[in-house]
């Protein structure tokens, strides 16, 4: 998940974690964009091959691939990750969230 025309990886997970389905990926990747780059009109969800332990190279230092989900340092911060995690994994709806990333943008001053 990138934002800002691929200036900003938001995320990166291995395809064997996604146990939810695309359009609820890209409702994730909406919120995400919502409290980092706020420009969803060039917020990307790709499927790409790459190894565990390589990187995603663009600004706001890039991505990494590891086996699980890595988070952009700056959405990690907010504390979503556990709640990133759940939606991903299918243990919890992505609308479930929304109101926590909420309050975790407002407690951090990105909103």
């Amino acid at each position: 998940m990138q934002g800002g025309g691929g200036a900003q990886i938001y995320l990166t997970v291995p395809v064997k974690y996604v146990r939810c389905e695309q359009p609820t990926l890209v409702v994730l990747l909406r919120l995400l964009d919502a409290l980092a780059c706020k420009d969803s009109a060039r917020a990307t969800l790709s499927f790409e091959l790459a190894p565990i332990g390589s990187g995603l190279y663009a600004g706001m230092g890039g991505g990494s691939i590891v086996d699980g989900i890595w988070l952009h340092p700056r959405l990690e911060s907010l504390g979503i990750a556990e709640a990133v995690s759940a939606v991903i994994g299918g243990s919890r709806p992505v609308d479930s969230i929304k109101d926590e990333l909420t309050v975790s943008a407002r407690e951090n001053g990105t909103q």
